[in-house]
């Protein structure tokens, strides 16, 4: 499994101005992913999400649709195939496991980067098909 690492102090991009480890609302929110708004509603309310995201090809939304109503609300992301991950705000998740199963790997890297930009301190982007494009994407804190 490759691993995908971003050091920064801060939380960089759409305004955020939130240190590592905190959750705060971001003065410039961009556009949340398909169900982001549910995921944010659940951070808000102190819930630990448990959230899967999917960015498969062809299709992201037939398992996404299926997770969601075996988990509920605020428990699935989706990257629509044509979206760019980096114009995307996601939400700032602790822990985050991803089927990313047919995607590009350019936008998987993009995929990676943005996470990370939003908060996301450690995630799995998995490849069901092909293991070897496994990422463990880990965000560490840089001592002041």
């Amino acid at each position: 499994m490759m691993a995908f690492e971003q050091r920064s102090p801060r939380v960089a991009g759409f305004g955020c101005n939130m240190r590592l480890g905190g959750r705060g609302k971001c003065s410039k929110p961009g556009k949340l992913p398909p169900y982001g708004r549910e995921v944010m509603d659940a951070l808000a309310a102190g819930h630990s999400c448990n959230v899967r995201l999917y960015a498969c090809r062809p299709d992201p939304w037939s398992p996404a649709r299926r997770h969601r109503d075996a988990s509920g609300p605020g428990s699935t992301l989706v990257l629509p195939v044509d979206a760019d991950p980096a114009a995307i705000h996601w939400p700032p998740l602790r822990d985050l496991i991803a089927n990313v199963t047919g995607l590009p790997g350019d936008t998987l890297n993009a995929l990676a980067r943005a996470l990370v930009r939003d908060g996301l301190e450690l995630g799995y982007l998995l490849d069901r098909e092909n293991p070897e494009r496994n990422l463990r994407v880990i965000r560490r804190s840089v001592s002041p």
